[in-house]
């Protein structure tokens, strides 16, 4: 995934996508964008992604202190990524979005072994636990506490391993019922 955010006119991502430098059509599976410029953002990228190989995640909530993707804002995204259920495949999230959608997947930012309030600059944290069992992550979505460990391979294993222990809890929790 190229979590490239996109966020401009349709023309613009289309251009953004297919050009320049990187060439981001060429081997990207999925992109992360916006709905802030509105549905027609995602039908410029449909119309220059390979159908079936190639797909958007919405970006709905940050994981950043004072961020202006509010409630009504996740739920117009969510409105967005319904309407184009054939280029969007998920949302990236902090709270169960996708609840009433589970063919739509749900990436949550920000998340952390280290319980930490942050980073000082905004980034609000949240442990596998927490994204899995209590806000329905289908994916975390993990930077810093990999990229920034001593070893980076051991890290990746950790959070997986929470994040997978949450799940059969939650799953366990939901059969005893």
């Amino acid at each position: 995934m190229e979590d490239r955010k996109f966020a401009d006119i349709g023309h613009t991502v289309q251009l953004q996508y297919t050009s320049g430098v990187h060439q981001i059509a060429t081997w990207a599976d999925l992109v992360t964008a916006h709905a802030l410029p509105g549905p027609g953002l995602l039908t410029g990228l449909s119309e220059v992604s390979r159908k079936d190989e190639q797909a958007i995640v919405l970006i709905a909530q940050m994981s950043s202190e004072g961020a202006l993707t509010g409630w009504s804002y996740a739920e117009e995204t969510l409105k967005q990524a319904v309407q184009h259920a054939d280029t969007v495949v998920g949302l990236v999230a902090q709270s169960a979005l996708t609840c009433d959608h589970p063919e739509l997947l749900l990436m949550t930012p920000g998340v952390s072994l280290k319980s930490s309030k942050g980073d000082g600059l905004g980034q609000r944290y949240c442990t596998p636990e927490e994204a899995v069992a209590r806000r329905g992550a289908d994916i975390i979505i993990v930077g810093r506490a990999i990229v920034s460990s001593s070893d980076p391979a051991a890290a990746a294993r950790e959070h997986r391993d929470a994040a997978f222990l949450a799940y059969k809890t939650c799953c366990g929790n939901a059969t005893s019922k």
